[in-house]
């Protein structure tokens, strides 16, 4: 079973005080940087080779990184999987072991996540793929955050 699930991201400028309201960035402008060329930067930097996410006992990678400037859409694979159980695979037809998965094996699955970020606009739609019920949103939300917030000193808000 596959799923697309789409996201908002918005990030918080501050409170409009006279409207009581909620201010956000500009994303293609936030304190002078680009959301979408901050997307594109950091799928970029972790594409080279799998990283591990110690936290989770995640190993993840980006691939098939497409930008396309004139759409303002990036989309890629989100390459990711967990280790640090030791199991077996094994052939559903003979049942017997074809691969006796270590701790230090992940099984990976590719998922595939779009971002189109309008100019002047201050939300913004991420498409997040999901397979057998295993998604990567929340793995992305870790991971771009704290980019996100170095690059710009600012928060990202990733909501259903």
């Amino acid at each position: 079973m596959h799923a697309i699930t789409p996201y908002l991201l918005k990030s918080y400028k501050g409170r409009d005080t006279e409207k009581k309201e909620s201010e956000h960035f500009d994303l293609s402008n936030i304190k002078g940087k680009d959301l979408l060329e901050l997307l594109h930067k950091y799928m970029q930097s972790k594409s080279a080779h799998v990283y591990d996410f110690k936290e989770e006992k995640r190993v993840f990678k980006f691939s098939d990184i497409d930008f396309d400037i004139k759409r303002r859409t990036v989309s890629a694979f989100l390459v990711a999987g967990f280790y640090g159980v030791r199991s077996d695979i094994i052939d559903k037809s003979t049942g017997e072991i074809r691969f006796p998965k270590s701790e230090s094996d992940a099984e990976v699955l590719r998922h595939y996540i779009q971002f189109t970020v309008p100019p002047g606009s201050t939300e913004t739609i991420g498409l997040f793929h999901k397979s057998r019920g295993v998604g990567i949103k929340s793995l992305f939300d870790k991971l771009f955050k704290a980019n996100f917030l170095l690059e710009t000193q600012a928060t990202l808000q990733i909501t259903p």
